[in-house]
């Protein structure tokens, strides 16, 4: 299709050849996950909750706004350490495969991976993962089920506009944008517990 274009007044003329598309190199990738199987095997996942095991744990906020009845999980964090360096290692090597097709500049990860709780009832309406302060250098988002599906009920994590819901396998990795709308289910039995991960760069532009 044909149509009339105009630049904006402070991109150099030169930069034009024949018409916008030119310029433009065009992502479909940027609105959908990526799932990821067998990401981290059964006793890595059992490794990751007993690494977790006497850490602090919170009740799960929603960006600025704090505690929310949009939320209803509790929260821990890993960092990187000796300890959590295969883990991290691992993250790593995922995101810069999967940003293979996002081709986002990234710089590393800046605030750990939160292992996140959801108990019967337990849920996280819509959001998105970027947000103000240093939430405004979330990039990538990666989400890893440590508990097997046979452990809980509901609680599937779904994305805004995709009929399909996340697979729950353990040990499945989802990789998406910070910028996708995304939801965790109620919980209607057991319990879900899942690793969350950012990784940050520049904010967009």
């Amino acid at each position: 299709m044909k149509y009339n274009w105009k630049l904006l007044s402070n991109v150099p003329k030169k930069k034009l050849k024949k018409d916008p598309s030119e310029l433009l190199v065009e992502n479909n990738s940027y609105v959908l996950p990526q799932a990821i199987p067998k990401f981290l095997t059964n006793s890595e996942c059992d490794k990751i909750l007993k690494l977790s095991e006497g850490l602090l744990q919170h009740s799960g906020t929603v960006g600025a706004i704090g505690v929310s009845d949009l939320r209803n999980s509790k929260v821990k964090w890993l960092f990187p350490d000796p300890e959590t360096d295969w883990l991290f290692t691992k993250l790593d090597e995922l995101a810069l495969q999967v940003n293979r097709i996002y081709q986002f500049d990234l710089l590393g990860f800046f605030q750990g991976a939160q292992i996140a709780t959801y108990a019967e009832g337990g849920h996280y309406g819509w959001h998105i993962d970027i947000g103000k302060g240093n939430q405004s250098n979330r990039k990538l988002a990666i989400s890893v089920q440590l508990s097997s599906s046979d452990d809980y009920e509901g609680g599937e994590l779904e994305f805004m506009g995709i009929p399909q819901k996340a697979p729950k396998d353990r040990g499945m990795a989802i990789v998406f944008p910070s910028y996708l709308f995304h939801r965790i289910n109620p919980v209607t039995k057991g319990c879900r517990q899942s690793l969350v991960s950012w990784i940050s760069g520049s904010p967009f532009r």
